[in-house]
This record gives structure tokens, sequence and C-alpha cells, in this order.
């Protein structure tokens, strides 16, 4: 059951105390921040892993190119990874924000939108460490 249909519908509310729904709603909106901020630290630790891995195979002087394709089948995964972490962190951020605003209505509080009108979310700080660490294994791999 969606949080918001309990708080919307009064006849089922009634019968669950407000210190409960709203601990609830609180909870699952630590719950998608918490994952989404997990997300992005394995992500960068592999990243991070994946081109130490590449610095130090061009460093022994490896050529990368004595299996054919390696280059496009460490691009795979790679880009995988990337997408899947990419749509993860848009889908918590976005729960999280359906979230708050369900705890705002239940707690019917006024609040300005001038919340709302900023450019830069916090989501994007993630998203752009994901697209720099990406850039970086790239030009790692594509330079040795």
């Amino acid at each position: 059951m969606n949080m918001a249909d309990i708080v919307s519908d009064q006849d089922k509310s009634a019968s669950l105390s407000q210190d409960t729904i709203y601990a609830e709603l609180h909870t699952e909106m630590r719950f998608y921040r918490d994952k989404s901020m997990e997300m992005q630290r394995w992500y960068s630790t592999i990243m991070l892993g994946l081109i130490v891995g590449s610095i130090s195979l061009a460093s022994m002087n490896l050529d990368v190119n004595v299996i054919p394709y390696l280059r496009a089948i460490m691009f795979v995964p790679v880009i995988a990874l990337n997408v899947f972490v990419n749509y993860w962190v848009f889908y918590t951020d976005r729960r999280y924000h359906e979230l708050r605003e369900c705890v705002r209505r239940f707690e019917r509080v006024g609040y300005s939108n001038s919340r709302q009108n900023y450019k830069f979310k916090p989501h994007h700080i993630l998203l752009s460490l994901n697209t720099i660490l990406l850039f970086v294994f790239f030009a790692i791999l594509l330079l040795f």
C-alpha cells in the first residue's frame, strides 16, 4: 500500500495514529536516501578500482590489443553499470521527493515553492561524479 493512499484516505488514516504514519514516511525517506548514497559509494569504488587497474596494466606495458575486442569487452559492463546507477539515482531522488511532498501534505504545513526552483539539485552532483568517473575510465583505456 502506498503511503500517499494512507494519508489521502481519511477513513483508513483514522485507524492509524498520526505518529505511526509520520514515522513510517520518514523511515521510507531515509531508506531511499541511504540506498542512493550506498549505490553511489559502490559505483565510485568499482570505477576507481577499474581506473587504477587500467593504469597499472598500462604501466606494465601490457598490450591491450593482444586480445581482440578487449576494450569493447571492458566498455560494455562499465556502460551497463553506469546506466543502472544513474537510473537508480534518478529513481530514488524522484521517490524521495514524492515522499517529502506526502509528508508536507500530511503535516499541512505551508511552504514556499522557492525550494523547487533550484536548477542544481543534489542528485546532479552524483550524476556529475558518475560521468566524470566514466570519462576518466574511457580516456585511460583509449590513451593506453
